[in-house]
């Protein structure tokens, strides 16, 4: 069964180096939006994955709802992964 993944765009308090290293190399990939918005979908992917998610499923999950190319969300969900939960790579 597919658990959606949920791409909010709530405000983050405040960002730090990790979080403008995120920015700038998603931002690099083509990906560019309100940082905010960025870090915040980031820690969803590892919110899916640590509920059992898959990263394929992840990327599909941000390259429908996001309108990514595939190949650009499988990125996002690779930095999303080394920035926000080293755990889940590998």
């Amino acid at each position: 069964m597919a658990v959606p993944l949920v791409l909010l765009s709530i405000g983050v308090a405040h960002a730090d180096s990790n979080d403008d290293d995120f920015v700038q190399q998603v931002n690099n990939i083509g990906v560019i939006g309100p940082p905010a918005n960025l870090i915040n979908n980031a820690h969803q992917v590892c919110q899916f994955l640590g509920h059992g998610g898959t990263r394929d499923s992840a990327a599909n999950s941000i390259a429908s709802q996001m309108g990514f190319p595939p190949a650009g969300a499988a990125s996002f969900v690779s930095i999303s992964i080394t920035h926000y939960c080293p755990q889940y790579g590998g």
